[in-house]
This record gives structure tokens, C-alpha cells and sequence, in this order.
């Protein structure tokens, strides 16, 4: 099992979501953007699909701090707009962030581009990094921080 690292995408207007004024909903979303799979793998002999993750109304439960029937309510509302389905057996529930690729797709660009950056390190000496704290400083002067958030 993978551990719990890397990162999602949430775009800021994921605050005009039909769901966002609803805490439990919106709580149970990003909790199955950050659960859901980056990979199709194999648990059990089952094939999970990219977006897709195993867990239980229990275990959803205990993890976000709400009764089964919170859940299963959310789950409701999320099903009935088509965010999620959900698959049950008598063992695991098998949920699937409809449209993952959508959300995630602008993560799985940035992390291949990454990828292909080179990993090296330039040397610079003494003179250069006076030049450079000058020219830093006067860039700072000029810094607009919307050029750096995705809109």
C-alpha cells in the first residue's frame, strides 16, 4: 500500500460546488480526492482503477469523525450528482471519484514535468551571489504574488 504522500489539486472554484456549503459532503469529497488511487494496482485480487479506493462506511466514519448514517447521507448526495459511485459487497465498499482525471489531470502534468527537470546544481562564486542579492532585491521590489497561484 502506498503511504500518504504527494498532493491534490483544488481549484478555488470548488467554492461555487453545488455541495460546498454542506460540511459533511464537502468533507467526504476531498476526502476521497486525497484516498483515491494515482495508480491502477491490485488489492485482493481486485483490480482498482486510477480514482478509485477501498474502504467501509465504518472506516469512513472513524476517519472523518462522523456516525455511519452522516455517511451514508453524503454519500447519497454525492451519488446523486454523479461526484462518486459506489460499489458494495458484503466485505469493502469500492468508491470511484467520477471525472478523478479531470480533477487530478492538471497534478499529473505538473508531476511529469518535474520528472523531465534535470536535477542538477549550478556553482556560483562570492562575486556572483553579491551581484545576485542586488538583483534579487530589486526584483522583490516588483514581486506580484497572483503570478504564482493557478487560477
Amino acid at each position: 500500500m502506498l503511504k500518504n504522500t504527494g498532493w491534490i489539486s483544488l481549484y478555488r472554484k470548488f467554492t461555487d460546488w453545488e455541495w460546498y456549503d454542506c460540511a459533511n459532503v464537502k468533507a467526504l469529497f476531498i476526502h476521497c480526492l486525497l484516498k483515491a488511487n494515482r495508480k491502477t494496482h491490485l488489492w485482493r485480487g481486485v483490480q482498482i482503477d486510477e480514482g478509485q479506493f477501498v474502504t467501509s462506511l465504518e472506516k469512513l466514519a472513524s476517519e472523518l469523525g462522523m456516525s455511519v448514517q452522516q455517511i451514508r447521507t453524503a454519500l447519497s448526495k454525492l451519488k446523486s450528482t454523479n461526484e462518486i459511485s459506489v460499489n458494495s459487497t458484503n466485505c469493502y465498499s469500492l468508491i470511484t471519484v467520477n471525472n478523478y482525471v479531470r480533477y487530478q489531470g492538471e497534478r499529473a502534468r505538473f508531476e511529469q514535468a518535474v520528472q523531465q527537470t534535470p536535477n542538477t546544481r549550478s556553482t556560483t562564486n562570492n562575486k556572483e551571489n553579491k551581484e545576485n542579492k542586488y538583483k534579487f532585491t530589486e526584483r522583490n521590489e516588483d514581486w506580484n504574488s497572483d503570478e504564482y497561484y493557478c487560477n
